[in-house]
């Protein structure tokens, strides 16, 4: 299976840095280590809340991380996901053009350890790419303050139905770059996509 994720922490700076090294560190943990009765691994709600628990301890400076967290089996092209508040990821059809990622959706981690957690699954038909970004992509700004938007990164990968995963990423970003100019760079900029071959 192939564990996926991206996220996007609040607040900048080292303590930022170390808190998403963090994040990244106990997802990398308890997906590898955990497992469910009879030893089957656990599903990414389970995975995420578990994180959750973890980085609500010792959180003094109350930092909260947004995570897309995605398992996909390669046989099936089956992906099972656990979306803690962040961007949903959009899906790149041939037969229904882009469209938003539809599933639950909780909140950031680090928040509060309570919090609880759903997986929601989709197929990836062939030919079909799954691309996830932050919203340093949709926020980004222009010269003249205007903002990126959804509309028109949708835009954008309509553009590019059909290319590989890493044209996509590289296009959408060059995209971003062009259209903020002169502008300075507000937020971190992160993307991925991922496109089933065959």
């Amino acid at each position: 299976r192939l564990y996926f994720v991206i996220a996007d922490v609040s607040d900048k700076g080292a303590p930022a840095a170390l808190f998403m090294a963090r994040t990244k560190t106990m997802i990398r943990m308890v997906a590898t280590l955990s497992r469910g009765p009879a030893g089957v691994p656990l599903e990414p709600d389970l995975i995420i809340k578990k994180v959750n628990e973890e980085l609500c301890l010792d959180n003094r400076q109350g930092m909260f991380v947004t995570v897309f967290f995605g398992i996909l089996d390669p046989a099936t092209a089956l992906v099972s996901f656990c979306n803690a508040g962040h961007n949903p990821p959009y899906i790149m059809s041939g037969a229904h053009g882009v469209v938003a990622l539809d599933g639950p959706r909780g909140k950031p981690l680090g928040i509060r350890s309570t919090f609880a957690y759903a997986t929601g699954t989709c197929k990836l038909d062939p030919g079909d790419c799954l691309f996830l970004f932050t919203d340093g992509i949709t926020e980004a700004m222009d010269p003249a303050g205007d903002w990126f938007t959804e509309e028109r990164l949708e835009e954008t990968l309509r553009s590019l139905a059909g290319e590989p995963a890493s044209t996509v990423v590289g296009k959408v970003v060059a995209r971003v770059r062009e259209f903020a100019a002169t502008a300075p760079q507000a937020d971190d900029i992160a993307a991925m996509a991922i496109r089933r071959s065959g």
